[in-house]
Protein backbone atom coordinates (compact mmCIF):
# COMPACT_ATOMS: atom_id res chain seq x y z
CA UNK A 1 0.00 0.00 0.00
CA UNK A 2 1.59 3.60 -1.03
CA UNK A 3 1.65 6.35 1.51
CA UNK A 4 -1.19 7.85 -0.82
CA UNK A 5 -3.79 4.77 -0.11
CA UNK A 6 -2.77 4.84 3.98
CA UNK A 7 -3.53 7.91 4.39
CA UNK A 8 -6.78 8.15 2.00
CA UNK A 9 -7.42 4.37 4.66
CA UNK A 10 -6.92 6.62 7.74
CA UNK A 11 -8.97 9.28 6.47
CA UNK A 12 -12.12 6.83 5.50
CA UNK A 13 -11.50 5.15 8.93
CA UNK A 14 -11.70 8.76 10.82
CA UNK A 15 -15.04 9.68 8.76
CA UNK A 16 -16.23 6.07 10.17
CA UNK A 17 -15.76 7.08 13.48
CA UNK A 18 -18.26 9.78 13.32
CA UNK A 19 -21.41 7.62 12.03
CA UNK A 20 -23.41 5.41 13.83
CA UNK A 21 -22.66 1.88 13.17
CA UNK A 22 -26.07 1.49 11.10
CA UNK A 23 -26.40 4.89 8.90
CA UNK A 24 -26.54 3.40 5.83
CA UNK A 25 -29.33 1.56 7.42
CA UNK A 26 -30.78 4.52 8.54
CA UNK A 27 -30.19 6.25 5.05
CA UNK A 28 -32.04 3.83 3.19
CA UNK A 29 -34.66 3.44 5.53
CA UNK A 30 -35.42 7.41 5.22
CA UNK A 31 -34.96 7.20 1.44
CA UNK A 32 -37.60 4.34 1.13
CA UNK A 33 -40.37 6.43 3.73
CA UNK A 34 -40.04 9.52 1.31
CA UNK A 35 -43.48 10.84 0.37
CA UNK A 36 -44.30 12.57 -3.17
CA UNK A 37 -43.61 16.68 -2.97
CA UNK A 38 -46.87 17.94 -2.07
CA UNK A 39 -48.54 21.25 -3.76
CA UNK A 40 -46.18 23.77 -1.26
CA UNK A 41 -43.46 22.18 -2.23
CA UNK A 42 -43.20 22.48 -6.19
CA UNK A 43 -44.51 26.53 -5.54
CA UNK A 44 -41.50 26.80 -3.34
CA UNK A 45 -39.62 24.83 -6.07
CA UNK A 46 -40.95 26.94 -8.96
CA UNK A 47 -40.86 30.48 -7.39
CA UNK A 48 -37.08 29.81 -6.03
CA UNK A 49 -36.53 28.79 -10.00
CA UNK A 50 -38.21 32.23 -11.45
CA UNK A 51 -36.06 34.46 -8.64
CA UNK A 52 -32.44 32.41 -9.91
CA UNK A 53 -34.30 32.99 -13.38
CA UNK A 54 -35.08 36.44 -13.35
CA UNK A 55 -31.56 37.61 -11.34
CA UNK A 56 -29.74 35.71 -14.09
CA UNK A 57 -31.38 37.68 -16.63
CA UNK A 58 -31.29 41.28 -14.71
CA UNK A 59 -27.70 40.41 -14.39
CA UNK A 60 -26.88 39.53 -17.83
CA UNK A 61 -29.04 42.72 -18.91
CA UNK A 62 -27.02 44.94 -16.47
CA UNK A 63 -23.54 43.69 -17.26
CA UNK A 64 -24.02 43.67 -20.92
CA UNK A 65 -25.46 47.26 -21.02
CA UNK A 66 -22.07 48.21 -18.73
CA UNK A 67 -19.57 45.99 -21.79
CA UNK A 68 -21.77 47.28 -24.67
CA UNK A 69 -21.28 50.89 -23.22
CA UNK A 70 -17.68 50.65 -22.48
CA UNK A 71 -17.19 49.00 -26.14
CA UNK A 72 -18.98 51.81 -27.75
CA UNK A 73 -16.87 54.47 -25.73
CA UNK A 74 -13.79 52.39 -26.76
CA UNK A 75 -14.37 51.87 -30.83
CA UNK A 76 -15.81 56.00 -30.80
CA UNK A 77 -11.82 56.75 -29.30
CA UNK A 78 -10.24 54.47 -32.85
CA UNK A 79 -13.05 56.23 -34.72
CA UNK A 80 -11.50 59.45 -34.06
CA UNK A 81 -8.14 57.85 -34.52
CA UNK A 82 -9.10 56.98 -37.49
CA UNK A 83 -10.43 60.00 -38.43
CA UNK A 84 -7.49 62.09 -37.45
CA UNK A 85 -5.47 59.87 -39.34
CA UNK A 86 -7.16 59.92 -42.70
CA UNK A 87 -7.22 63.66 -42.81
CA UNK A 88 -3.49 64.00 -41.87
CA UNK A 89 -2.46 62.07 -45.18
Amino acid sequence: MTTEENRWAGLRDQAESYLPKDFARQVVHKAQGHKIPDRREYVLIGFTAAICLISVAVANWYLGNNIQQRNLAQWSVVESQIKALQRSI
